[in-house]
């Protein structure tokens, strides 16, 4: 049987819920915060499947380096 990615749901030491999201190669690839009910756990892993059927990734531009000459003595 394959291993796929899935998310994984549990309880806190504080009664809260959470959810991890485990990779085919069974390692954690992302955490959620703790959530109060189960419900708005499971809202926030259906926001994130929807959210993750993106193609679009944003990378940021690359600052220039500005490189400063040494000063000349005189």
């Amino acid at each position: 049987m394959q291993k796929m990615t899935h998310f994984a749901v549990s309880r806190d030491k504080n009664g809260g819920y959470r959810w991890k999201l485990i990779g085919a190669n069974g390692e954690s690839v992302a955490t959620g915060e703790s959530y109060k009910t189960r419900r708005t756990m499971m809202n926030a892993i259906t926001n994130l499947r929807n959210w993750a059927a993106t193609d679009r990734v944003e990378e940021p531009k690359a600052k220039k380096k500005v490189v400063k000459k040494p000063a000349e003595k005189a």
